[in-house]
């Protein structure tokens, strides 16, 4: 009969066991202290789920991107405003030296629907008129638009006098599609009135608007067009004394004719359109230099035949 012999293994003692987590503590001890000894950080393993995880990480941070644009551009959008120059602002001799607007960027453009006109008078004789833009299906305006401050552009309102400010859609230069992406901004016009006749820029006045226009690369066919304009120069044939004192004697009866609307402006309660909030300083001094002129442009009709050419159009057409 055989015999079966049980082999017995021996258990591990528990003192053993103690002394293999000690080893291992004091390891990981050894571990902390060589990392604070030599700024080492151990290594660990990246969790896979991190690795995964690496494109929405990426989608994240261009989301991120897209907010701080938008919000930088908001801000701008609070600090800057978009205007369109078509006159002797165009070029920087008049914008920048004598004005002192330095804009955050200058692009050349055009708005449609628009068209240049000579409605805003000035002082006959001399300097008949100034630049505006009229509503005109089909005519087009060519220009400069100026990134500013809305400072400087409250600025500019205050030399600009009497205009009225409105809103535009401007064609930047090089979009070919007039239905593609437009340049929201605001530009001066003025209301008509001298609207029975259409007066001319003085010569100095027009040769402004054409060298902005050369000086900014406007298109060549609005620069012929400038060039073509009729315009009128007092050099050509300077007042006497007899005509000099015609106007002088004229210049009683504007005031005199200017003044019954001109008080009132100045008295009146009311804004415009006759609504309750009262009239503003500023418009009130624009309502006055409006009564100036179109008493001034009614006298001229009376001594326009005896002193001679004014500026009215006509008079001196090229």
């Amino acid at each position: 009969m055989a015999t079966t012999t049980r082999l017995t293994l021996p258990r591990p003692s528990t003192s053993s066991s103690a002394a293999s987590s000690a080893s291992a503590s004091s390891s990981s001890r050894n571990k902390v202290m060589t990392t604070l000894m030599h700024g080492r950080r151990p290594k660990r393993k990246i969790p896979r789920t991190v690795k995964r995880s690496s494109a929405s990480a990426s989608t994240s941070r261009r989301e991120e991107d897209e907010d701080e644009d938008n919000a930088g551009q908001a801000a701008e959008d609070a600090f800057f405003v978009n205007y369109f120059a078509y006159g002797s602002n165009v070029g920087s001799k008049t914008f920048s030296t004598r004005r002192n607007i330095q804009p955050k960027r200058v692009q050349n453009g055009k708005i449609l629907d628009y068209q240049l006109s000579f409605n805003v008078p000035g002082v006959p004789f001399l300097e008949p008129a100034f630049a505006s833009v009229t509503r005109q299906k089909g005519k087009v305006t060519h220009g400069v638009c100026y990134t500013i401050t809305k400072d400087e552009f409250q600025y500019l309102l205050q030399t600009e006098g009497s205009y009225d400010v409105v809103d535009v859609d401007v064609v930047v230069y090089g979009d070919k599609d007039i239905e593609g992406v437009l340049m929201k901004a605001k530009t001066l016009t003025h209301r008509d009135v001298a609207a029975r006749r259409d007066l001319q820029p003085s010569k100095r006045y027009r040769d402004l608007i054409v060298e902005g226009a050369k000086e900014r690369g406007l298109e060549k066919s609005w620069i012929e067009f400038l060039e073509k304009m009729p315009y009128f120069d007092p050099n050509e044939k300077p007042l006497n004394a007899f005509e000099m004192s015609v106007l002088a004697a004229a210049l009683p009866v504007v005031l005199a004719r200017a003044a019954p609307k001109i008080f009132d402006v100045v008295f009146s309660n009311s804004g415009e359109g006759g609504n309750d909030e009262k009239m503003s300083n500023e418009r009130k001094l624009i309502e006055s230099f409006l009564a100036t002129q179109e008493a001034l442009y009614d006298v001229h009709d009376s001594v326009e035949g005896v002193v001679g050419r004014s500026g009215v159009l006509g008079d001196n057409r090229i």
